[in-house]
């Protein structure tokens, strides 16, 4: 017999257990995970996090209570926690997606993020307390402790989030605005590689069976011939090809979706789209 689903808006049980212990083997991070049906009567996992057992089951509950008021009203408050924005937010990013204004990861990246670096950071703090200093110290925070490339996603988020929140009128100013990310280190400049090393290189995929079978030598001497990434090289088909002009349409790339597997689409910007001329 099927189980019943839960009432809309509502969540089952939830399991507590610990993900992280320090060098004496004590629990020092606790996971709390549980199913919620939201509005649309669709059930999903979520989890929270906390120093506590108990930390991490409130923090879920409230999660959970976030989740049913974003759904029940659009309507922020002063005193609304930042992680209710922050629901509403992603609900929009959320919808873009599926409209296809923006790239399928981007959702699952943002809701990522989220969940694990500013949620626990920042998610109960009133939209009212949420001043300058204060949003800067949870960016450091995802800068020092996770690295810059989250550190630069999560500011994003809370770019949106609070930019929906002064568009209620909840707030009157975007305290994220301010805030700049410095990095700890300088991006090293590419290179191309040399004759020898791409001799060398090639030398070495012929050699290997596995390499041969799966098309890398070619792969490479694409890739190497129209310096597109591997995901724009692996979206062409023969259709791309003028074989009158010799030239390509590199406007699709090829990306790996949660819940949908590998997904052909076009890329996500007009400057994306380039025609590339092929040698002989």
């Amino acid at each position: 017999m099927a189980r019943e689903p839960f009432p809309l808006g509502t969540w089952g049980n939830i399991a507590v257990r610990p993900i992280k212990r320090d060098c004496r083997g004590r629990a020092v991070k606790f996971e709390a995970s549980g199913r919620y049906r939201d509005l649309g009567g669709r059930t999903r996992r979520v989890a929270a996090w906390g120093g506590t057992a108990g930390e991490a089951e409130n923090n879920l509950r409230a999660k959970f209570k976030a989740r049913r008021i974003v759904a029940e009203s659009a309507e922020l408050k002063s005193t609304d926690r930042v992680s209710i924005a922050a629901e509403l937010f992603l609900a929009e990013v959320k919808d873009k997606v599926e409209h296809d204004a923006l790239a399928p990861g981007t959702y699952d990246t943002y809701r990522y993020q989220y969940d694990k670096n500013l949620e626990p950071r920042i998610g109960e703090l009133r939209l009212i307390e949420a001043t300058i200093p204060r949003v800067n110290k949870v960016i450091v925070k995802v800068r020092d402790e996770v690295g810059v490339a989250s550190a630069k996603t999560c500011k994003s988020i809370l770019t949106g989030t609070f930019g929906l929140a002064v568009r209620h009128g909840a707030i009157s100013s975007n305290p994220v605005r301010e805030i700049k990310i410095g990095g700890k280190s300088k991006r090293k400049r590419p290179r191309a590689l040399e004759k020898e090393e791409r001799e060398q290189w090639f030398e070495l995929l012929e050699q290997d069976e596995r390499a041969v079978r799966a098309d890398l030598v070619d792969l490479c001497k694409f890739m190497l011939t129209t310096g597109e990434r591997i995901g724009e090289c692996l979206a062409v088909s023969w259709e791309d090809l003028n074989w009158t002009t010799g030239e390509i349409d590199c406007s699709h790339q090829i990306q790996r979706i949660k819940g949908h597997g590998l997904i052909r689409r076009r890329v996500k910007s007009p400057a994306g789209e380039r025609i590339v001329g092929l040698p002989q």
